[in-house]
């Protein structure tokens, strides 16, 4: 009977061994079909770098503001420039000398402005000029000799009066016989318009230049 047992129990241990073996080997086989396998694409740490989006927006042009011409009578530093580049033709060296400009209306919102002006220097105290602007744009000499001499004022609120002395042939030059004469001037709408003609008598006869 003892011996039947052990071999009985060698039996049952044999098989409880091969019962372990093929558990164990079951078990790492299951292990090994459920592992997953890993992916290039999940364990690669490759670093990204961020692009930052760029929204293209047109440019916007500046606006450029084109002021309205604003009118203005000429300043003193443009009717003293313009002046000091005039001159008797035959002698640069005799300038002239302005008097207070004379300002009106020039009937559609601007300006015409006169200044006399007297020969500098002068001994005997004649020869006269008037220079004329529109706003600030020279226009020109009411005449390009001079006269002996004149007077400027305003006339009404668009128009200057010019009083010339005028003189008979052969009157001394401190003694015009004949009486003054008025020369009314306007502006025309393109230059200055005047209501008559420089009477000889007030011409000297010397002309004038510029530049």
């Amino acid at each position: 009977m003892n011996g039947l047992r052990k071999w009985s129990d060698r039996r049952h241990g044999g098989k409880r061994r091969f019962y372990v073996l093929a558990t164990l080997a079951l078990g790492l086989a299951a292990c090994g079909g459920t592992t997953p396998s890993r992916s290039a694409t999940s364990t690669s740490s490759v670093p990204t770098t961020e692009v930052p989006v760029t929204t293209t927006t047109a440019a916007l042009r500046p606006t450029t503001t084109t002021p309205a011409t604003t009118a203005a009578p000429p300043t003193a530093q443009q009717i003293a420039g313009q002046i000091a580049n005039t001159h008797e033709t035959t002698d640069p060296n005799e300038g002239f000398v302005g008097s207070s400009p004379v300002t009106v209306s020039d009937g559609s919102g601007g300006y015409f402005t006169a200044v006399s002006a007297l020969r500098n220097p002068s001994a005997d105290g004649h020869g006269a000029l008037i220079f004329f602007w529109h706003n600030q744009t020279f226009l020109g000499w009411d005449t390009n000799k001079e006269t002996w001499n004149v007077m400027v004022s305003a006339d009404g609120a668009d128009a200057i009066e010019a009083t010339y002395a005028d003189y008979a042939p052969g009157n001394p030059a401190c003694c015009p016989a004949l009486p003054p004469v008025s020369v009314t001037y306007s502006w025309s709408g393109t230059g200055f318009a005047q209501s008559r003609k420089i009477p000889a008598g007030a011409i000297v006869g010397i002309t004038v230049s510029s530049g």
